[in-house]
């Protein structure tokens, strides 16, 4: 199996957990009926989706060091916009749950971000300038 294909199921896996945590957490601070329930699942999903692309483009781009730098400053910078139009729609269709949702969003993505540098590590150790 391919690094890439290892670390994008480690991500995976990592989400999946993270996503239970939550999910059982949540439930027993605010009950079973709470909307965060629902969005937790979409919080998972949202890193994994944008995870497996960033690891999957950048992982194309290995061999030139300049365009992959590029590459990972704009996904970096992409990355970072979308999570923070999705915390405001939600904070707008959800002013009650806004201090909650936005604190999980938050845990998730140090979560991510601390996945994505030991697997860039990791996945570019070889690499050189």
């Amino acid at each position: 199996m391919k690094p890439t294909t290892k670390v994008i199921w480690a991500l995976t896996i990592l989400m999946t957990i993270v996503s239970f945590a939550t999910h059982i957490c949540i439930s027993k601070l605010y009950g079973d009926s709470t909307p965060l329930l629902n969005v937790i699942p979409f919080m998972s999903a949202f890193f994994i989706l944008f995870g497996t692309l960033t690891i999957r483009a950048l992982d194309s781009l290995k061999g030139d060091g300049q365009k992959y730098m590029r590459a990972f400053m704009v996904l970096k910078a992409l990355k970072l916009f979308l999570a923070l139009i999705a915390g405001a729609v939600y904070v707008v269709f959800n002013r009650e749950l806004a201090a909650p949702f936005l604190i999980i969003f938050l845990v998730y993505y140090v979560i991510y971000l601390v996945f994505e540098v030991i697997a860039s590590q990791k996945l570019n150790k070889g690499l050189t300038k």
